[in-house]
């Protein structure tokens, strides 16, 4: 009898034991996910010759096969902008968001070619999901294109400042809120209309006539 008292005191020890043991490591195991989620991805600049112009490339900090994908293709986007045959102006870029997994890059030109009337202002935007090793268009950032119409033309898209992005704000009040909600549509499915994730929530690149500066950008807010 006694020694079934003891054999099951010992059994009950080992049970314990390993019941914490199995815990602990999953409690380690899940704080190492959460500290792996957590961590900043960290863009920093890189001085490239694009197309015979010298300029800075944001690119990701790191070496591993993640980062050089998307890196590569960060600067496929960037030369797929930018005119050889042109002179380029006020080129860079901002960081409109960066929580980790996803990123936001917005980047803003100014190109010149003599066979044209007038320098061509442009303004795209660089989406990706670090996690899925993926850039993101506009669809995959607006989940109810009807209701960004809606939010578009009941004016809750806020035109940015030059203190809070540094573009050359000229646009004529109206001009995107005044269309019709089948012409935003038009707009966003040509990409004349470009989604970006901001701090704020969304926000989005407008191509527009270069007399009223070529592009306008814009945030939710409220």
């Amino acid at each position: 009898m006694k020694k079934n008292i003891v054999f099951f005191c010992v059994l009950s020890i080992f049970v314990f034991g390993l019941i914490y043991h199995l815990i602990s490591n999953a409690t380690k195991d899940n704080d190492s996910i959460k500290e792996e989620e957590n961590i900043g991805i960290e863009i920093i600049d890189k001085n490239m010759d694009i197309k015979g112009h010298d300029i800075l490339v944001p690119q990701i900090s790191g070496d591993n096969d993640t980062v050089q994908y998307l890196n590569k293709k960060i600067i496929e986007k960037i030369e797929c902008h930018i005119d050889r045959k042109s002179s380029l102006y006020n080129y860079h870029y901002i960081v409109k968001y960066n929580d980790g997994r996803y990123v936001s890059i917005i980047i803003e030109m100014e190109q010149y070619n003599k066979t044209l009337p007038h320098p061509a202002k442009r303004a795209d935007a660089i989406n990706i999901d670090y996690k899925k090793k993926k850039f993101l268009d506009n669809n995959d950032l607006m989940p109810n294109v009807k209701q960004f119409c809606e939010d578009v033309k009941g004016g809750r898209y806020k035109l940015l400042s030059e203190n809070e992005i540094p573009n050359n704000v000229a646009y004529l009040s109206g001009y995107i809120e005044n269309k019709k909600k089948t012409e935003i549509k038009e707009m966003y499915d040509s990409t004349e209309i470009e989604i970006f994730i901001s701090n704020q929530s969304l926000g989005f690149i407008l191509t527009e006539p270069y007399a009223m500066g070529g592009y306008a950008i814009f945030e939710k807010r409220g």
